[in-house]
């Protein structure tokens, strides 16, 4: 076993100042100050240096843009100020938060300004000569951004200045794509009078009808109708019918019947999916109601039958046929799992793998078998789920982090009941996911939280499994490998795994909860991460350090994860941001959970035990303000900075600086050499 002390970092990894020597400026062009702008660049010729070549930059970090940042928030008079006073790069890109709140990276000024709706910026910027159709990483352009809020303005203005009105990003979505989809009806009325191409195709050949069912609106559907548009049928074979069946909107489908009279195999196959969709609300008599309309085509219809009847019984779902009479779709409706059973055998017949709602549902029976104690059957299911190509499923983040959560709780149940389930391949599932999350809005730390949290379900069906403990063990430590080799120049997996919550999931669902308050041993987690090379002492964005993450653990998993740390050498009195040590934090939770006075006892006991001179003299190296960057050795100025309050950041991010845009999560693996 390794040595548990000291972590030692490299030198280069030293806390100092990062700081925007425009952050003020920056600042107040956010807050339209232009006097204190204005005083500011002519006060300081340095300063006003920094700001001529930071606006003919290419790219620039986020938040550092002047332009964008005036652009973002509509200060005309500053943008005015700017270009008059500044040769300025019109196309420079950075990085910002438009889109429900998720970093588009090469955004410019003028595509900013268009998604925003900015329309005296964007008449501005393209009377000075920006590039209309400048697109943003994702291939989005000014038009497509203006388009997916539903700015008529910017739109029309765009367009009549010679914007490409069928223009896709990079998953085809084009200007009417994205306004049928975001149900903005004004816009998608302009557009198809300015003949945007109704059967433009985007991602697996979806059109903006395909869409405009997908999200559900009436009034779009029959203005695309109306223009032209087809109940044709996707590159995986999805019509825009099935599309509105498969999310539930029944007068859309009830609709595009009447126009278009769908033929007898499609009807029966939306009344199918109808009926999913009831059995998921547990509406079970509207279910039977469409159930009962789909038994009655299929029974008119000889060859629908004969079909149906070719298909091969599974045991999986327990050799269930789909039903043909109301004596067996009531019989199956009354048993909760045979119900999700016929919803998952609908959604592979006529959704096949691809869709994101054919492993949801496989998924569902499976915990509809596990609460009838049927564990096999549960596995089988979730399983099955899992071999299902769920590429398609990156658009539903969230679905994918509750299935993560959901299997960690099954997992915990099934070991309450004595039922050792194998966890290496939903393991390995998580994995896939999180290599998949650059591509995706899902949070690359929310799938660690989740596998780190699998992992601790694994120590304890180490402790249900002696027979083949060895075997299992190997399994597990080449797990904990993977997800270090994984996260590595990322997230720290040892801050991840002290995390007290997930962030990307609402805190009232209850697989969230439920992993959160479960009996895990995490602290096993702890220390194998920490055997595998994860520094015990690193900082997230906000200084906060492994140990001050499992102080607010619950109180099942915070004392045994504060030994753990202790042990392995943990710092002891670093300070984060907020200049709070992990004694204070474990302070301010008395009176909220049973255990906590004895991590107070704890901690303050290894305080004074463990308090190093070195400690006591950084710490009067801050208190008394004394200069030390520059003046002690670098891993001395590590150390004295843990004790410091000031937002600091690494030296490494320093001179990468202008170059790299900032990474969106939360967490950052700002390594520390300490010896307390």
């Amino acid at each position: 076993m390794a040595s548990k002390g000291v972590v030692l970092i490299p030198s280069n990894k030293v806390r100092c100042r990062n700081l925007d020597p425009l952050r003020f400026v920056i600042k107040d062009i956010r807050h339209g100050n232009t006097e204190a702008v204005m005083k500011a660049l002519n006060s300081s010729p340095e300063l006003s240096g920094i700001f001529r070549a930071r606006l003919m930059a290419d790219r620039v970090p986020k938040g550092r843009s002047p332009l964008v940042t005036a652009s973002q928030h509509n200060r005309i008079d500053l943008l005015h100020y700017i270009l008059e006073n500044y040769q300025a790069n019109l196309e420079q890109e950075t990085s910002t938060d438009i889109e429900g709140g998720h970093p588009v990276e090469g955004a410019t000024p003028l595509w900013t300004a268009s998604t925003l709706g900015h329309i005296d910026i964007v008449s501005d910027l393209i009377r000075r000569g920006a590039n209309i159709e400048h697109t943003t990483d994702s291939r989005s352009s000014p038009l497509r951004g203006a388009a997916f809020d539903g700015h008529l303005d910017v739109v029309k203005y765009l367009i009549e200045r010679g914007a490409d009105i069928d223009k896709p990003n990079q998953v085809g979505q084009s200007p009417l794509t994205i306004a049928a989809a975001m149900k903005k009806e004004e816009t998608v009325k302009y557009l198809l009078e300015k003949k945007a191409n109704i059967h433009h195709k985007g991602h697996n050949g979806d059109t903006p009808l395909h869409v405009a069912v997908e999200s559900g609106s009436s009034e779009i559907t029959k203005l695309l109708v109306e223009a032209g548009a087809k109940n044709i049928p996707n590159d995986v074979g999805y019509t825009p019918a099935i599309m509105a069946c498969c999310y539930g909107h029944q007068d859309i489908m009830n609709y595009l019947n009447s126009t278009f009279v769908l033929e007898q195999q499609e009807l029966y196959d939306c009344y199918c999916l109808l009926v999913a969709k009831e059995v998921l609300s547990s509406d079970l008599s509207a279910a039977l109601d469409w159930l009962l309309k789909a038994i009655e085509v299929r029974n008119a219809h000889p060859l629908i039958s004969a079909e149906l009847d070719k298909r091969p019984l599974e045991d999986i779902y327990d050799k269930m046929r789909e039903p043909s009479t109301e004596a067996e779709a009531r019989a199956i409706l009354r048993n909760n799992m045979e119900s999700f059973f016929l919803c998952a055998m609908y959604c592979e017949r006529i959704l096949g793998a691809i869709h994101p709602t054919t492993p949801f549902y496989i998924r569902i029976s499976g915990d509809m078998a596990l609460e009838e104690s049927r564990h096999d059957k549960c596995m089988q299911l979730w399983l099955r789920s899992l071999q299902f190509d769920n590429a398609a499923r990156m658009a539903y983040e969230l679905q994918i982090i509750e299935d993560l959560l959901f299997s960690v709780r099954g997992f915990c149940s099934m070991l309450d009941a004595g039922y050792v389930p194998q966890i290496h391949q939903h393991f390995q599932w998580g994995v896939k996911e999180f290599k998949m999350a650059k591509e995706s809005k899902i949070s690359e730390v929310d799938v660690a939280y989740c596998l780190c949290r699998m992992l601790a379900v694994w120590f304890k069906v180490l402790e249900h499994s002696p027979e083949n403990k060895s075997e299992e063990r190997k399994r597990l430590d080449s797990a904990v490998e993977t997800l270090v080799s994984l996260m590595e120049g990322k997230e720290t997996p040892l801050l991840v795994a002290c995390l007290h919550d997930i962030t990307g999931a609402p805190k009232t669902n209850s697989a969230v909860t439920s992993v959160a308050n479960a009996k895990l041993p995490l602290h096993s987690v702890v220390e194998v991460l920490i055997e595998n090379g994860c520094p015990v002492n690193c900082e997230d964005l906000v200084g906060n350090f492994p140990l001050h993450l499992a102080v607010k653990l619950k109180e099942d998993s915070s004392l045994d994860c504060v030994k753990t740390l202790i042990e392995y050498g943990a710092h002891l009195d670093a300070v984060n941001h907020c200049n709070e040590s992990a004694l204070s934090l474990a302070k301010k939770k008395e009176g909220y959970r049973k255990n906590n006075q004895e991590i107070i006892d704890l901690l303050t006991l290894s305080l004074h035990r463990d308090l190093s001179l070195q400690c006591i003299s950084a710490a009067t190296i801050v208190k008394e303000g004394l200069s030390y960057v520059g003046v002690l050795p670098s891993f001395l100025i590590s150390f004295v900075s843990e004790h410091d309050t000031d937002g600091l950041v690494t030296q490494e991010s320093e001179e990468e600086g202008e170059g790299k845009l900032e990474e969106e999560s939360s967490i950052s693996t700002t390594d520390s050499s300490v010896n307390s």
